[in-house]
């Protein structure tokens, strides 16, 4: 799994990306602190997540500005 950190002005949601999925995980390999991305798929609650238990489990996802790496 690849886990990604989305937030916004609501808070913060935790992303979870199955390895198999060959076509995300490149995308969210791509992806750098600070990038403007979007996700389509489905929020499921977890006991095992922190900061709240809710877990975003992608479709698919378009990187709609990458941010410079530090």
């Amino acid at each position: 799994m690849i886990f990604v950190i989305l937030g916004d002005r609501s808070g913060k949601i935790q992303v979870s990306i199955d390895k198999q999925n060959e076509a995300l995980t490149n995308k969210a390999l791509e992806i750098s602190m600070g990038s403007v991305v979007s996700f389509s798929g489905k929020m499921v609650l977890s006991e095992y997540v922190k900061d709240g238990g809710k877990e975003f489990l992608p479709e698919s996802t378009e990187i709609l500005s990458l941010a410079d790496a530090y």
